[in-house]
């Protein structure tokens, strides 16, 4: 097929938000990825993440696994969001707790 032409590549199945069937088949998505950012960030347990830009490095190394696997893990996408989520700084709850302080 060429680069340039439309479409799902040979052997792959239809487009899932351009089908018919686009809102169902994201909505399972949708649902992961809310559920894990609202667990990462309550792992997270704070404005900031513990342990520094080292730490949460390796946690995301280690939540990405091996990037290319021969095949892939149903949960790779709630684990990867949980671990940025949980990685991230919340600025929201880091101006609050410096109103706080």
């Amino acid at each position: 097929m060429s680069p340039l032409a439309t479409g799902p590549a040979p052997g792959l199945n239809s487009g899932l938000a351009s089908g018919p069937q686009g809102p169902a088949a994201l909505r399972p998505l949708l649902t992961t990825v809310l559920d894990a950012l609202r667990t990462g960030a309550a792992a997270r347990r704070g404005p900031l993440p513990t342990g520094g830009p080292e730490t949460v490095a390796a946690r995301i190394r280690t939540a990405l696994g091996d990037p290319m696997p021969e095949h892939g893990d149903p949960d790779a996408l709630r684990t990867l969001v949980h671990a940025f989520a949980a990685g991230a700084a919340d600025p929201d709850r880091l101006v609050d707790e410096v109103r706080l302080a």
